[in-house]
Parts: structure tokens; sequence; C-alpha cells
């Protein structure tokens, strides 16, 4: 059995955030509804199904997607089929549908075992048809479900699937569903994508040294020509010699491995097909070894050896700062890639020009135009008709050297005096200019708050308190941490 608490730690090693899970009954049956990158709002569930609605930007429901489990007695079927046609009565919307409805619609669809009725599958079609659905095919093996172990004992099925509307079908023309071998588990794991026509693009990789490389001896021993030191170049032809590309490596191994299921199963095509999942073990653990290395291991424990939680980790930040779309002046949302290097180039353009430029002269008077060339001095006369009263006195007040030099550019922040772009965002998020009198403030309050008698515990809640991070519904929303939208919205509309 399966408890939704097990799914939920799945859950988050896998990077997922937003989601429902439903335990099992025994040994058959639990649901996993998860999501991210995408704003869904859930319909409703069960035992065997889950339904949400896509969000569009404009805050409207876009299509729905409903996974299902049917039932797998065949006594029940009939409850699957009701199932599905009381969740399209209850849609008006775009659809589509996946998951293990147990059961086939042609015995073309089945390998081994007993004959499937005709009836149950007239069921499974009526339903189809009623529906208006349609199936978006596969590519890979017709078959998402095997048992046995021997092919006198093999019995092989498809019994997951994709089926949409022809709603759906509009929005995405160029659907792809691709079926995994079976490897490691009795189903087979199907994946639909929509954005086929979508290509990253990729820059060079440069040098990392990578902790899988340890694991083989050849790594200590191998050095450059007259050197004691690891040569890059040298370093990644000889791991690309050893180790190969993995990723490579893992979809080679699975493509022989479909080719492999699509034959006739015989003693010859078991034992193949069980090496061929011990290579794709050895290749898996590599890959984890990769991704746990890249990963910000000093936050996780070695036992959670999940390659998706590592690769999560790894990646989120190259996510984070990868940009999608921008607004355009008109309040537009532009997603191509010309668009957006228009906006950024008109909007840095206005920022660094100006259409109508005054006081220059006084713009590039400098320090050495303000002091007396008689005595030395500031003059005072010049610096009162440039600068405010309070900036007058500073100035004023400030000594002069006995030896006059001349005007260089100086950097304050800087000790040399030289100008950096880090320094400057540093200057920018920290110390804002004309924010001194501010910060003199929350200094003497930190200085307060420390030096309160009283437990620790509460001078720790009231320096949270102070920086707003204290574990409210609000601050853990924009956190990412819970997913409390709908209540904070009503909350904040109370305070307003």
């Amino acid at each position: 059995m399966v408890d939704n608490c097990v799914l939920e730690k799945i859950k988050k090693r896998c990077g997922f955030v937003n989601g429902i899970c439903v335990s099992s009954r025994g040994n058959s049956g639990g649901l996993g509804f998860w999501w991210r990158d995408v704003d869904m709002v859930v319909i409703s569930y069960s035992n065997h199904h889950c339904a949400a609605n896509v969000i569009s930007r404009d805050g409207g429901p876009c299509w729905r997607a409903m996974g299902i489990y049917g039932w797998p007695d065949a006594p029940n079927k009939h409850r699957t089929w009701d199932l599905i046609s009381t969740l399209k009565l209850n849609c008006n919307i775009p659809w589509v549908i996946f998951g293990d409805f147990n059961e086939i619609t042609s015995l073309a669809e089945k390998e081994g075992g007993a004959s499937r009725g005709e009836r149950q599958m007239d069921a499974f079609r009526h339903v189809i048809d009623d529906c208006h659905l349609q199936d978006l095919g596969y590519r890979g093996s017709v078959f998402t479900w095997q048992y046995g172990r021997t092919p006198s004992t093999l019995i092989r099925e498809r019994l997951d699937r994709f089926l949409a509307d022809e709603g759906w079908c509009h929005m995405f023309p160029n659907p792809e569903v691709r079926y995994f071998p079976v490897y490691r588990f009795d189903h087979a794991l199907i994946c639909l994508s929509t954005n086929l026509n979508v290509r990253s693009s990729k820059q060079g990789k440069s040098f990392r040294f990578e902790a899988m490389w340890l694991s083989h001896r050849d790594c200590w021993e191998y050095r450059s020509a007259g050197e004691n030191c690891f040569c890059g170049t040298q370093l990644r032809k000889w791991a690309s010699d050893t180790f190969g590309d993995i990723k490579r490596g893992i979809k080679k191994v699975e493509k022989e491995l479909g080719l492999l299921l699509n034959k006739r199963p015989d003693q010859n095509m078991l034992d193949r097909c069980e090496s061929l999942s011990n290579e794709l073990d050895e290749l898996h653990h590599l890959q984890e070894s990769y991704w746990y290395a890249r990963a910000r291991a000093n936050d996780l424990k070695d036992g959670d050896k999940i390659t998706g939680y590592f690769h999560h980790k790894s990646s989120q930040r190259r996510k984070k700062n990868s940009i999608k779309g921008l607004y355009n002046p008109m309040g537009d949302c532009c997603e191509k890639q010309d668009e957006i290097v228009d906006i950024i180039e008109n909007y840095f353009g206005g920022v660094f020009s100006s259409e109508y430029p005054k006081s220059q002269e006084e713009a590039l008077v400098g320090i050495a135009d303000l002091i007396d060339p008689y005595n030395g001095q500031w003059d005072e006369t010049i610096v009162r008709n440039m600068f405010r009263e309070d900036e007058c006195k500073k100035i004023l007040t400030i000594p002069l050297p006995s030896r006059r030099k001349e005007d260089s550019r100086y950097w304050w922040p800087m000790r040399d005096g030289v100008y950096t772009v880090k320094m400057g965002y540093w200057l920018a998020k920290s110390k804002p200019l004309g924010m001194q009198a501010e910060e003199e403030g929350e200094d003497r309050l930190w200085s307060k708050i420390w030096h309160v008698k009283g437990p620790l515990k509460m001078m720790h809640f009231l320096w949270r308190a102070c920086m707003e991070s204290l574990a409210v519904k609000e601050i853990l929303f924009h956190r990412h941490t819970v997913n409390t939208q709908c209540a904070l919205r009503v909350e904040l509309e109370r305070r307003q």
C-alpha cells in the first residue's frame, strides 16, 4: 500500500510543489497528479480520477486535463465509462484525458493470455465515440503493460493512452505521444509533448570535472604528457571515450529495448531485455552521480538519491534566469525572440538618451572649478549658486589640501576609486542613494532590539518581524513554499 504521505515526499523530491496525492487501496490504485511552471486549479478528484483546469494569463480556464485509473475487474469496468461520461457532461472547454484505462480497443492491442471479450472492448469504443474523443497515437512499442517472465506466461496489453477532443487538438495541432519501454515496472512511462516546434538554443559547455570520473581507476593515473596536472582538453576526451555521453547512451539503450519489445517474445528476446535493463541500471546510476555532484548536495541527505530531485536542484537556477516573455509599453506580452530584443533595445535606448538636455555646462563642472585659484579655498559664491543650502554646509566643511591636484574620477565605495559593475549592483541593492537617514534609524532599531532584556527567542522573533521574514502565509506564498493564493487574495482584499 502507498500512503499519500509517501507520495507527498516523492512529489517534493521530484521538484513538484503543487498537486494532490491519493492513497492506494492495497496493492492497486493510488494517484499522484502534480504540476509545476503552470497555473492549474483542481476541479474534482477521487480514487479513480483527477480533473484540473489549466488557467490562462487572463485568469480564465484554458483547457482541462483529466487523469484516469480505470477499475481493473471486469464487473466494475462500466463504472469507468460512466465516470468518463459524467466528467465530459460537466466540461465545456477543450479537454484531454490520460492514464490507465485498464481496457483495450481491439485484439491487436493484446498479446498472450485469455482472449478479451468483444463486449468489453465495445463499451470502451462507445464511450470514446459518445464523448467525441480521438486517440492521440503513440511512438514506440504498442504495449504499455506486461506480466510474466517466460514466453508461455507473458501477457502484454495497451492499457495506457492519451485521448483528446477536437477543441484540444485544434489548440495543439501537432501533439506527440511517446511510449517508453517497459522497464523495472509492469507499466510503461507515457509522455505527451505539445511544443515540438520550440527548440532551445544551446551554448558551448565549459569544462567541469565530474565526480563520476573518480569511479574509474584510470582517472587517477591519467596525466598529460610531461605535466603533473590534468589537462582539461585531454581529460574531457578520455572521459568521452571511457564513459561516453550518458544521456545519449540511455536513449540508445531505450531505443534498442523498445525495438525488442515489438518482436515476438521468445527466451532469447527476454534474456536480451534483461541484459539491456541491467545496462540501463548502470547508466542511471552514473546519471544520478553526475546530477548529485552538480547539485547543492550540502542541503541534501545522501540517502535521497533520486535523479529527478538532483536534476531539479541543479537546474532550477537556470530556469529562473531564462526570459520567456516581456510586456511592451502597450501592455501586451511578447514571447518571440525578435520582439523581446526590440523591447530591450527600446527600453535601454530610452534610459541612456535624453531628448531635451539642459545645464550641460553645470554637469561638466569639476571640483577644481569650485576652488578659488588665488587662496586655494572653496569659492563660496559658486558653491552656493550650484548646490542646496544643506549641501553647501557639507561641502564648505571639507578641508582642502595645500597642493592643488587635477580632477580625476573616483568611485567612493571602492578603496582604489575604480568603478566596477559588481559594486554598482551591490550599492543599488543594499544602499540606495538618499536612504542614509532611514539606514541610521534602522541601525538604532536593531540596537534597541538586541539590547532588550528578555529571552533570546523574543529578540529573535522581533528581529524576524522587522525583517518581514516570519513564516506567515503571505511570505510563504511569495517564496513559493505553499499554494495559498486564493486565501491570500481574500486577506489582501480585507486589508484594502
